[in-house]
């Protein structure tokens, strides 16, 4: 093999070696900016978590097999985001009852649930005792 070609590999190898350095440097930016971001989004969740009060919500009347109640709406989090929580919650305390709600909107719904387990939304249609 002659020096010449010899020589022209080297180069070669030399310049793919350059290359694959440069696009190792750009994944290393990359992989730092993506750690940045998860950093960021970190700290913005453990602040919101640290403002967020717990759910709270006030009997407002209650029948045999149902519960109605309220959101107190102080600045919490409200029923509907909290359902869960809310569910175990008024199980806990009412029993095996339906559990309907007043939002923060005013509508009513029902949280339903299967013993004590949130299982999804209902409208609530039937009338609201006073």
């Amino acid at each position: 093999m002659s020096f010449v070609i010899i020589n022209n590999r080297l180069r070669q190898q030399q310049t793919d070696l350059n290359h694959w350095r440069h696009e190792v440097g750009k994944l290393h930016s990359q992989l730092d900016r993506m750690r940045d971001e998860r950093r960021q989004l970190n700290e913005y969740r453990k602040r919101k978590g640290a403002r967020m009060k717990p759910v709270s919500w006030t009997l407002h009347k209650q029948t045999e097999d149902i519960i109605f109640i309220v959101d107190d709406d102080n600045g919490g989090m409200s029923i509907t985001n909290a359902a869960e929580a809310v569910v175990k919650d008024a199980y806990e305390a009412y029993g095996d009852r339906r559990i309907v709600y007043r939002d923060t909107m005013g509508e009513w719904d029902e949280l339903v649930h299967d013993h004590g387990r949130f299982t999804g939304f209902d409208r609530y249609k039937a009338e609201i005792p006073a």
